[in-house]
């Protein structure tokens, strides 16, 4: 499984890296601090099968990316990890998988990989 995590504040990317690689440690967990790295990586040809996202971010934002890669990989599962309720409502109106409120834990990133909105096909 691949799996791509954004946040722009470095201390909560390590927490989410950190949860994410204890919960799924099998997988290609690849982090960014900023959302036009994570289309070029897509563009580039690394299709995640999920990304775990920040919401509020300079200049594009969590919904903003979301919908974004939704266009080019239409099976992404899109799970929020984010301080604000603010974005709950147009998150889901995109599908997503899931809405995590910081701080992570492990176990809240095992739930939503248990909990997919698309399936992952093993490699």
């Amino acid at each position: 499984m691949t799996i791509f995590a954004i946040d722009d504040e470095p201390k909560a990317l390590r927490v989410l890296c950190g949860a994410i690689a204890e919960a799924a440690p099998d997988a290609d967990l690849r982090e960014f601090d900023r959302p036009e790295d994570v289309i070029a990586a897509v563009e580039g040809g690394t299709t995640p099968d999920a990304l775990f996202t920040d919401a509020d971010m300079p200049g594009m934002n969590g919904v903003e990316l979301a919908r974004a890669l939704k266009i080019r990989c239409p099976g992404l599962n899109v799970i929020f990890a984010t301080g604000y309720d603010d974005y709950m409502r147009d998150a889901f109106s995109l599908r997503v998988s899931g809405y995590m409120k910081k701080p992570i834990t492990a176990e809240d990133v095992r739930v939503e990989l248990e909990n997919l909105r698309h399936t992952v096909v093993p490699a």
